[in-house]
């Protein structure tokens, strides 16, 4: 069990899934699996935000939405719920190009 992200992530266990063309490394977290790309992608997000937040002067209550869609988004692995997330995307981001 390691700790990763500042204790917000623990990993139990890593397990290698061969396909016929690459290798893709699932990471089996507290809340379920999650591939190597789709952590890449949350890390980054994390860090763009962070300097959003540290640059925003108005609108952090849609920010700190926007960061939280997207890193659901990313962190989804039913299709049903990806779509959901994807979708609500566009209520902050209608309300942060408006305003």
């Amino acid at each position: 069990m390691a700790l990763l992200s500042a204790g917000i992530l623990f990993i139990e266990s890593l397990v290698l899934v061969f396909s016929t063309k690459s290798v893709f490394v699932l990471t089996q977290t507290s809340f379920g699996y999650m591939d190597s790309l789709s952590l890449c992608f949350i890390v980054l997000t994390t860090f763009v935000f962070f300097c959003c937040f540290i640059a925003a002067k108005r609108g952090l209550v849609t920010l700190f939405s926007l960061e939280l869609l997207i890193i659901l988004t990313f962190a989804s692995t039913n299709i049903f719920l990806f779509y959901i997330f994807f979708e609500s995307l566009l209520i902050p981001m209608y309300i942060m190009i408006n305003t």
